[in-house]
């Protein structure tokens, strides 16, 4: 076996096996990082990882004042052989509405940057809900992401 394909192999291995159901991230859209702790600093788009997840639990968290609530996950068909990723996203700053974006993506698995369906930013106030295409349920190599910015 060749080295690539080896190493292509274990970071399957260790997305699919180490990585929990639910792990979250702050970082940047373009983030193309496995771990599942990595942190940038503030101003950035903020993104949950939904590797498994089928329902979402919502997130709340605080940044520069204002609360976030995000939740992610995957929705599948009435027979069980397709799922799309959909993801909403609410933000309040003193009890008023702040003006935000939520994007959904379908990606793949080993190299994220792969982008296989794309609900692009859905930009609004109170509550935003973006949601991608369907995709095949049974291939194994489709991951999603969530993200919600400013």
């Amino acid at each position: 076996m060749s080295k690539k394909l080896m190493v292509i192999l274990c970071m399957f291995l260790m997305n699919v096996l180490l990585v929990p159901t639910y792990s979250f991230a702050a970082s940047d859209e373009n983030n193309t990082s496995l771990s599942r702790t990595y942190i940038e600093g503030t101003g950035r788009s903020y993104y949950q990882i939904g590797i498994a997840s089928v329902s979402c639990d919502p997130i709340e968290t605080v940044e520069n004042g204002v609360t976030v609530t995000h939740c992610a996950g995957r929705e599948y068909n009435s027979t069980g052989t397709l799922w799309r990723a959909h993801a909403w996203t609410t933000a309040v700053e003193n009890g008023s509405d702040k003006y935000h974006y939520t994007r959904a993506r379908v990606v793949n698995a080993l190299i994220p940057s792969i982008i296989y369906k794309d609900s692009d930013r859905v930009w609004g106030y109170s509550k935003t809900t973006a949601t991608t295409d369907y995709v095949e349920a049974n291939e194994p190599l489709f991951s999603m992401r969530s993200y919600w910015g400013f």
